[in-house]
């Protein structure tokens, strides 16, 4: 839908509005469920982050959006599934967490899936089917 959305208009400020929108109906759905028993309280750092969050998966959505423009979903598809691999860096680098054995052999084949997926086949290259 969202791409639909975005050939139509592509109003940057729309999608990023409604993200965060969304993000910030999530938490507060979490809120009136937990109610204070929730593990973190509603801060003006909470919203804030919130709104952050809600401006990043707007422009994540448009840079996806683009890619699947101007590129074949063969390739973006597997490329934007990838995309936990940040959380994953993020958590190493910031956080100071460590991967197991297990958990470093599934990044070493998520991107690997992801380079063999994207590939080109040459015998399409050549113009053969």
């Amino acid at each position: 839908m969202l791409k639909l959305a975005l050939t139509r208009d592509r109003d940057f400020v729309s999608v990023t509005v409604t993200s965060s929108f969304a993000v910030l109906v999530v938490a507060i759905g979490a809120y009136a469920l937990f109610g204070t028993s929730a593990a973190w309280e509603v801060t003006a750092t909470v919203i804030g982050l919130m709104l952050l969050s809600g401006l990043s998966l707007g422009f994540s959505q448009l840079c996806y959006s683009q890619a699947l423009e101007h590129g074949p979903v063969s390739v973006v598809v597997p490329l934007y599934a990838l995309s936990p691999m940040l959380t994953v860096i993020f958590g190493i680098v910031v956080l100071r967490e460590t991967l197991t054995m297990v958990q470093v052999t599934g990044v070493v084949l998520a991107i690997v899936s992801t380079f063999l997926l994207s590939m080109e086949d040459p015998a399409d290259e050549k113009g053969n089917s």
